[in-house]
């Protein structure tokens, strides 16, 4: 049987896990760190309180008292992270009016599918805003067609995050970002709104990311969201849709979305509806 361990060795498991592979060595080292800068804290304390009372001529007892009063501000410190890392709960919550709520919305890039010989056409249906144009789409296109269409009032920015081509031969979407441009841009230009769409920059991503490795997904999204945060958007309005991609682009694009506060969306495939959810982890602070 497991057993139970200490709720702040559970968390600074978690907090090292999220940044490293090797976890026990890590701890191993932590606890030397810890126990070293301890002593050091100790000593430090002591001299500057006997330096600094030494004048005064107190007795050596109040000396020892008053040195006592940073470890109990120290202990209290760390039994107030202990507490923090007891547990809490993971708040779930629906955004119930989504539409036309978000600045920014970041795409994984599906590849057309079923539509990839009607670009010319589709690039020239009508606008975006027209149910009847978003029909036309057969293929994977159809979510992020309905996913701008239900931002479209206030969105600035399309950011796309491609896949990269795989040694397994399979042949990543970046090729496929010009013709998604070609598509969308008419569409978008025919709704008379000012939606811009761009690609994840930077030299790491030019070839795309592989959708295959967790850490490059992780670290795309992490990038992107950056990206967007420099051309003025904040965080809470950045709209991070998982829909296209992997399973695993929609986990790990989730769980990064997560960690910098972003809302995280799909698109319903039965009825085509963005559904929006704000997801965070609450600590339990209570005794």
């Amino acid at each position: 049987m497991n057993k139970s361990r200490h709720p702040l060795l559970k968390f600074v498991r978690s907090v090292l896990g999220h940044h490293f592979a090797a976890l026990e060595p890590l701890l191993v080292l932590f606890a030397v760190v810890l126990l070293v800068s301890f002593h050091w804290f100790a000593a430090e304390t002591y001299h500057w309180v006997s330096t600094a009372v030494k004048p005064l001529g107190w007795p050596d007892w109040m000396r020892h008292v008053l040195i006592l009063v940073p470890f109990i501000i120290l202990i209290l410190l760390v039994l107030g992270l202990a507490r923090i890392a007891k547990g809490g709960e993971l708040s779930i919550q629906r955004v119930l009016q989504a539409a036309n709520r978000y600045d920014a919305l970041l795409l994984f890039l599906s590849p057309p599918g079923r539509d990839e010989s009607d670009i010319e056409t589709l690039a020239g249906a009508g606008s975006l805003l027209d149910e009847e144009v978003r029909k036309r789409f057969k293929g994977p296109w159809r979510m992020p067609a309905e996913a701008i269409f239900q931002q479209i009032d206030k969105l600035r920015f399309i950011l796309i995050v491609p896949s990269a081509d795989t040694s397994s031969a399979t042949k990543g979407t970046i090729h496929n970002y010009d013709d998604f441009r070609k598509v969308f841009e008419p569409l978008l230009a025919a709704t008379g709104k000012s939606a811009q769409i761009e690609l994840l920059a930077g030299y790491r991503w030019e070839r795309g990311v592989n959708f295959e490795d967790g850490d490059l997904v992780a670290d795309a999204v992490d990038d992107a969201i950056h990206q967007l945060n420099h051309q003025g958007v904040k965080t809470s309005d950045i709209l991070v849709d998982v829909t296209g991609g992997y399973g695993l682009v929609s986990v790990i694009g989730a769980a990064v979305a997560i960690d910098h506060g972003c809302r995280i969306g799909w698109v319903n495939r039965n009825d085509y509806q963005t559904q929006v959810y704000s997801i965070s982890f609450v600590p339990d602070t209570a005794q």
